[in-house]
């Protein structure tokens, strides 16, 4: 079998594919080694109307992982679950806390799992898995809990909270980080990196042991950024390796512009094949 991964971008806010469905969300199909996995089911049913018009989808993945309980990650799970009533679930055991941003000028707003996701998991019939800290997935990929805050500059930012009335900072204790083991190093594929990319890839190294990061593929959460912390982030990855960066999603494009070794700004119905 060949030992190529292939991942599609199933729905983010832009595409260059004529037809295809956009929105403030997130869906990646992840295939290797006879694998596939759904990472995210985005904000709506958007992913899989794009899978289908991609010739990706059907067949169902072995497994839908959701890397975190915001609504743009898990709005979809219920139309995954109605397709695919067999496919496992793997999510973290704090993924369904209510959450909310309180940005400024602006009423608080959820971001958690909405009522259709809730209902849509709680009545599915397959296997529903939380990961708290490791899963070793087998075929040299496995997924990661949330990583610690080892770089302060990578705060977890945001006006971001567990209450409406912003007295309970979210942690994102809920976040799950895909890793895929290949010749050359591991390849990271994430949602949105809340708790910081070095953080994340560093955590990453010290789990499975990996000498070197391959590539990372996803969100970096860094849309908000200002230049000092995108300057740590640089010469963070270029100490890292410089790892090659297929981004999208809460990136940035200020962040894709001024990082290192980023090969492609990911957007909806763009394959990426690493060897």
């Amino acid at each position: 079998m060949a030992d190529v991964l292939r991942l599609t971008l199933l729905v983010d806010t832009r595409t260059r594919v004529l037809g295809l469905r956009t929105e403030p969300g997130f869906s990646l199909l992840v295939e290797v080694r006879g694998r596939r996995l759904l990472l995210d089911t985005g904000a709506t049913g958007a992913f899989l109307d794009n899978g289908k018009a991609l010739g990706v989808l059907p067949p169902s993945p072995d497994q839908v992982v959701l890397s975190h309980g915001h609504w743009d990650h898990t709005g979809g799970l219920p139309e995954a679950l109605a397709s695919w009533p067999e496919a496992a679930v793997l999510h973290h055991p704090a993924f369904s806390t209510p959450r909310w941003s309180l940005y400024k000028d602006h009423p608080p707003r959820a971001l958690g799992l909405s009522s259709r996701a809730r209902k849509a998991l709680v009545r599915h019939t397959g296997p529903v898995k939380a990961v708290e800290t490791a899963l070793d997935l087998g075929s040299g990929l496995g997924l990661l809990g949330p990583a610690p805050l080892r770089h302060p500059e990578e705060a977890r930012s945001g006006p971001f909270f567990l209450d409406a009335e912003g007295t309970q900072p979210d942690p994102f204790l809920d976040e799950l980080t895909l890793w895929i083991d290949t010749p050359a190093g591991l390849v990271v594929v994430l949602g949105c990196c809340h708790a910081g990319v070095l953080n994340t890839l560093e955590h990453a190294l010290e789990a499975t042991g990996a000498s070197r990061i391959r590539a990372v593929v996803g969100g970096l959460h860094l849309s908000k950024a200002g230049k000092e912390r995108l300057a740590f982030t640089a010469e963070g990855l270029r100490r890292l390796g410089a790892p090659a960066l297929h981004l999208c999603h809460c990136t940035g494009q200020e962040a894709c512009e001024v990082l290192p070794n980023v090969v492609q700004a990911l957007v909806a119905g763009d394959e990426t094949e690493l060897a």
